[in-house]
């Protein structure tokens, strides 16, 4: 296994600290992610990211951090146009709005 570097675009069946991606900017772009563990602490955003056959640990209530209406956020981590695929989250949440949440507790099986 390689060791981590922020500049990398895609990872692949590695373990990551997510914070470590973060140290640069709390906004990550267009990063491929395929059979990961990624870890926390954090709290995401996803904007214009898929995810497909991901888990995430806890339970739907631990789980979403419900943004309300809020038009900016401070604090979590945003995934912009990413990709992951087949991931195991640990230690993260999601921020989500109220139209967010209820795509996302379906499409994680919740």
């Amino acid at each position: 296994m390689e060791p981590m570097h922020p500049s990398d675009r895609h990872y692949r069946s590695t373990s990551i600290r997510l914070p470590e991606l973060a140290v640069v900017s709390d906004v990550l772009h267009n990063l491929t992610f395929e059979n990961c563990a990624i870890h926390g602490p954090a709290v995401i955003f996803l904007q214009g990211t898929s995810l497909t056959q991901c888990t995430f640990d806890g339970t739907e209530e631990s789980l979403f951090w419900d943004l309300g209406e809020r038009q900016k956020i401070v604090g979590a981590i945003a995934l912009v146009g990413c990709t992951i695929i087949g991931c195991r989250f640990e230690g993260i949440g999601l921020a989500v709005t109220p139209s967010s949440r209820e795509i996302y507790r379906k499409g994680l099986n919740l």
